[in-house]
């Protein structure tokens, strides 16, 4: 993929490989280090930092905490973990507030429509053999 920045990003995905249970993973790598997560380790953060001296360089885990919102509603102790039906509260109550008049819920269908978009590029890639270029507005 290539962005309007000039950025490149690059999307895997398989209903049928082994090995992985549920693995709907995020890489970015910039210029000064890398951040990876991983569903499968919901909650733990990857941060890579390209400083220092080279033998000291690598990945670094950021384990969530009372100090990443909104994981002390849940929580008030560090080092336990949020699970998947926590994030299905945090996603209903954030519709919920929406709905009584807070900020948007995200996503939302104009997001929905952006995604739907990239999933018919992809399609119309793989069919075609040819680069696609998506609208944005």
């Amino acid at each position: 993929m290539r962005f309007a920045s000039g950025a490149q990003g690059t999307l895997c995905t398989s209903r049928a490989a082994w090995g992985r249970k549920n693995r709907l993973d995020w890489e970015v790598h910039g210029t000064r280090g890398t951040l990876l997560f991983s569903q499968e380790r919901l909650n733990e953060l990857q941060l890579y930092v390209n400083e220092g001296p080279a033998g000291r360089q690598g990945f670094r885990t950021i384990l969530t905490g009372p100090a990443h919102a909104p994981y002390g509603a849940f929580c008030p102790a560090p080092g336990h973990q949020l699970g998947f039906g926590d994030l299905k509260t945090i996603e209903a109550a954030s519709m919920l507030r929406a709905i009584a008049g807070g900020p948007p819920a995200r996503p939302n269908f104009t997001d929905a429509l952006a995604y739907e978009a990239v999933i018919h590029a992809i399609d119309d890639a793989s069919r075609t053999g040819q680069r696609v270029t998506l609208q944005t507005s």
